[in-house]
């Protein structure tokens, strides 16, 4: 997981208007999400977005929701099958990769 920080791509938009989207994920469910605060921002002409890593909010509209469940399509190949989900630095792996 960690090599995908170097190929990540950044980018950097100032005084854009969008549609910020984000959630907040419990601490037992990492692995399965990203525990804490996980935040994507797209562009309202939709020409530029991604995950956040930092923002400033001048002004906007806040609507919120809780959602109880969660419904999880897992792959059946091989791959997916005999791959370690669960390796010993998981948490700092994705730590890593999301800060």
């Amino acid at each position: 997981m960690t090599d995908v920080l170097d190929d990540q791509p950044v980018f950097r938009f100032n005084q854009r208007k969008g549609i910020l989207v984000g959630f907040r994920t419990p601490q037992h469910m990492q692995g399965i999400n990203v525990a804490g605060y996980h935040e994507h921002f797209i562009t309202d002409d939709r020409q530029g977005g991604g995950h956040l890593l930092d923002y400033q909010l001048d002004s906007g509209v806040l609507t919120f929701g809780e959602i109880h469940k969660l419904l999880i399509d897992l792959p059946a190949d091989s791959a997916f099958l005999q791959a370690d989900l669960h390796p010993d630095n998981l948490d700092a792996a994705i730590r890593a990769v999301e800060n």
